[in-house]
């Protein structure tokens, strides 16, 4: 995710498309959450169904190889889109987390599994840095590939070590899987395909939904132009690959604990924190500047370039972490409906993101490349902010006329788990 735009540009791609790869890798995402999750965890359990993610990345692995041995842009973005498919999979580690806890964990679950890309964020980006021009300045990113596959082969390993209760029902059914399987049978396709619908359209999946995508939007907006808009700025590419390590770090880190605020407070609470939190990110990359200038003498003009982009991923945990468990709430009660929801959940979030992130090198170079042209970056992300602001804000007014009225709402989504 971090190299993806600077892999684009040593291998011969145009500048206006650096944001693309980053862009079809949640495209891809969105493309197996819409057409293969619905069913292929359903038909072959959580280890199977990950195990075949870990495939989908190995065989981005191969792509990503040929492209850099044949220097070849639109292979790369095929490779990319297949990496998207392989995360659009294994993201739905933070649903199997609930599945395998305790009810009253679910909420801290979510937010432990999410933190595990703490390790990710100096893995991936060092391994990146360190393998760069082992294979010769002509395939200078090929270290790059050759390190996604010795992953992929690693998280194959991890996941064979999980006892996934979904998985191992199937060969070994209980009593209450066997109830469970009696009252999903009892539905026919048709009355499950209707209360599908009927949860799509209630407020308790679209607004967790809408929030996931927006913190997605909002922070990897910024952070799909990062690298090439510091080394425009004049940065080195430590300085950039250091700030993308921070950034990444405090998308991760916060879920160490805001598993505990969601439940507390629940999650449209801490949402409208993380939405703070990215507006106080908009101020400080806005007035970060070059490092030619003077004020940059001491190292103030890196500083707010790393704070801004440690703000925006901390803002990006609260809210997407806020809306996952929101999200999850809206089928509580109808676990048949369970893998169709979160298909759609991921679907429509990765799709919206990708389409977003696509434009953003044509919003760059619109804006004049360098400074000028990360300032309207920014500018276009500060409009989603406020997008998102008003949802949040929309949602409440919602909730409290119906608090009001003489019904009583059903949308529990922003609800505190612990009274």
């Amino acid at each position: 995710m971090g190299t993806s735009n600077v892999v684009l540009l040593s291998i011969g791609g145009h500048p206006g498309l650096s944001a693309l790869p980053l862009g079809t890798f949640f495209l891809g995402a969105s493309l197996v959450s819409l057409t293969v999750t619905p069913w292929h965890f359903q038909q072959w359990g959580r280890k199977v169904g990950f195990l075949v993610g870990v495939a989908i990345g190995l065989l981005g692995t191969c792509l990503g190889i040929v492209a850099v041995l044949y220097h070849s842009p639109p292979l790369l973005i095929v490779a990319t889109a297949a990496f998207g498919a392989a995360m659009g999979i294994g993201f739905y580690l933070r649903f199997a987390a609930i599945e395998v806890v305790p009810s009253h964990w679910a909420d801290k679950a979510v937010t432990l599994v999410v933190s595990g890309g703490c390790i990710a964020a100096f893995a991936g980006p060092e391994s990146a840095q360190g393998t760069r021009g082992i294979f010769g300045e002509e395939y200078e990113y090929l270290g790059v590939f050759v390190m996604t596959g010795i992953f992929n082969i690693a998280n194959g390993i991890f996941t064979a070590m999980v006892r996934f209760p979904a998985a191992d029902s199937k060969t070994n059914p209980s009593e209450n899987d066997s109830q469970s399987t009696t009252i999903h049978d009892s539905f026919d396709k048709e009355e499950r395909w209707d209360r599908v619908k009927s949860i799509l359209k209630s407020r308790n999946f679209m607004v967790p939904m809408l929030i996931s995508a927006g913190s997605w939007i909002i922070m990897v907006l910024p952070m799909s132009i990062l690298r090439v808009a510091m080394a425009d700025a004049g940065f080195t590419s430590r300085q950039s690959l250091l700030t993308i390590e921070l950034h990444f770090l405090c998308m991760y880190g916060p879920g160490f604990f805001s598993g505990q605020w969601i439940a507390r407070y629940g999650p449209r609470l801490v949402s409208v924190a993380g939405v703070s939190i990215s507006l106080i990110s908009f101020a400080c990359l806005q007035l970060a500047g070059s490092a030619n200038s003077t004020s940059n003498a001491e190292g103030t003009e890196l500083l707010l370039w790393i704070l801004g982009m440690a703000l925006i991923g901390i803002g990006w945990n609260f809210s997407f972490s806020a809306g996952t468990v929101g999200s999850t709430r809206s089928y509580t009660s109808r676990k048949d409906c369970k893998s169709a929801i979160q298909a759609a959940n991921d679907g429509v979030t990765f799709l919206l993101t990708g389409a977003v992130i696509c434009s953003a090198s044509y919003i760059y170079q619109a804006g004049g490349k360098g400074l000028a042209g990360w300032r309207v970056v920014n500018w276009v992300d500060l409009g989603f902010m406020v997008v998102f602001s008003i949802l949040l804000g929309v949602d409440l007014w919602i909730e409290r006329r119906h608090s009001s009225g003489a019904t009583t709402s059903v949308d529990s989504w922003a609800s505190p788990s612990i009274q």
